[in-house]
Parts: structure tokens; C-alpha cells; sequence
């Protein structure tokens, strides 16, 4: 691959708009005059209402699609898209892609296949989930980390036609830690909700360590 292919962390929230020239710092009262962009609100809903709460306190949404089994993918797509249409301005959405079949006979085609669907649906863009790196197994047991050759076609695919990729490898290093040595609470709860994803329970998948090194080993392709 060449150098021209970016795997980006979303942020939750990115302040766009400059202070006014007076103040060293931004108010609460001026919340709702800054122009905010929440990078990571899955909406995954119809209901348009919440969309627009968020444009009166004058927040844009980008909201990434997931194959993460909690809805179907071409669910989340035809949400996003039909969304996105009505408010263009107000809403842009990443598209995903799934790897239920990976390991097996076109695999790598049928993703590139429904990356192209995501583009022509209105995505700006594709997001991978942390299920390739925590859940993915190959025939063989083994847990399948980004950097694995076969998804090596889907990434050259997306350089060649200059689709942005965003990604969700491994956890934040809480993950790895026992609860009372976790430095945020969000991650306590989380992971007490959620123990199929806290890797300290399953010391036989891969590491956090492993989890950046297949990162950067992406990157280095």
C-alpha cells in the first residue's frame, strides 16, 4: 500500500467555531453559540427529533455505522442514508462492512462490493469495529488482528479510490487492568456490563500490546 491510507480515532466532541476575540476562554453562555461536532452518536433511529435537538443546541452529527450484531448493518445503512437526505448539513455517517465470512471464498470482493453500496448510499467514509482484533477467529481458532493479509485486497481498495477509513481497534488499556486498578469509572461500568469485552477476564486473547502492534503494523503497509 502506499502512504495514503489514514486509520483515525474518533473524538466525541471537536469545537469548531474560534472564541470571541474578548474572552481568553468559551462560557456557558456561549453553548449554544459555538458550532460542535459530535464524532461518535450512532443513530440509529428514524425518529428525526433527536437531530434536531441537536441542530438547536447547534450541534453537527457524524454517526458511524457498526458491525458489532446489535443491528443488522443494512439496517444502520438505511437509517443513516435516508437520514443524511433529509438534513445534508446536519448529519454525515460512516458505512461499514462484515466479516462473518472471512476466511471463506470472496470474502474480500463481497466487502468491497458493500463498501461501494455505503459510498453510493451517501457514507463519507467506512469505520472497522474492535470485533477484528477481541471476536473474529480464523478456521483455525485464532484470533484475526487488521494487519492479516486477507483483508489486505479491502484496504488497498479503499486507498486506490481514496475512501477514509476510521477504526476501533482493541480497547482503551483499562481493558487489561484489573477493576480497581481502572482509571476512569465509564470503563468500570462498561466492562462490568459487558465482560465478553473485558480482555482481563481472557487472558488467552490478544494483548493490548498486540492490538497496537497489528495498528501499526496496518499503518506500515
Amino acid at each position: 500500500m502506499r502512504k495514503k491510507l489514514f486509520v483515525l480515532c474518533l473524538g466525541v466532541v471537536a469545537i469548531s467555531s474560534c472564541r470571541p476575540k474578548s474572552a481568553e476562554y468559551y462560557s456557558a453562555a456561549d453553548f449554544q453559540k459555538v458550532s460542535k461536532i459530535d464524532m461518535h452518536f450512532h443513530y440509529n433511529t428514524s425518529d428525526v427529533s433527536y437531530l434536531k435537538f441537536a441542530d438547536s443546541l447547534n450541534f453537527r452529527i457524524v454517526s458511524p455505522n457498526v458491525d458489532a450484531g446489535e443491528m443488522p448493518i443494512d439496517r444502520q445503512l438505511e437509517i443513516a442514508s435516508a437520514v443524511r437526505q433529509k438534513f445534508p448539513e446536519k448529519l454525515a455517517f460512516f458505512g461499514t462492512f462484515a466479516v462473518d465470512s472471512f476466511g471463506r471464498s470472496g470474502f474480500a470482493e463481497n466487502a468491497i462490493a458493500y463498501m461501494d453500496k455505503c459510498m453510493k448510499a451517501g457514507a463519507c467514509g467506512i469505520k472497522i469495529w474492535k470485533n477484528i482484533g477481541m471476536v473474529l477467529k480464523n478456521s483455525a481458532g485464532q484470533y484475526v488482528m487488521v494487519d492479516n493479509e486477507e483483508f489486505d485486497p479491502v484496504f488497498d481498495y479503499m486507498e486506490a479510490n481514496k475512501i477514509p477509513l476510521i477504526a476501533h481497534l482493541g480497547e482503551p488499556r483499562n481493558c487489561w487492568l484489573p477493576e480497581n486498578e481502572m482509571t476512569v469509572d465509564n470503563d468500570r461500568r462498561y466492562y462490568t456490563r459487558h465482560p465478553e469485552y473485558y480482555m482481563y477476564l481472557h487472558p488467552e486473547a490478544p494483548s493490548y500490546l498486540d492490538q497496537i502492534n497489528a495498528r501499526d503494523n496496518l499503518l506500515r503497509k
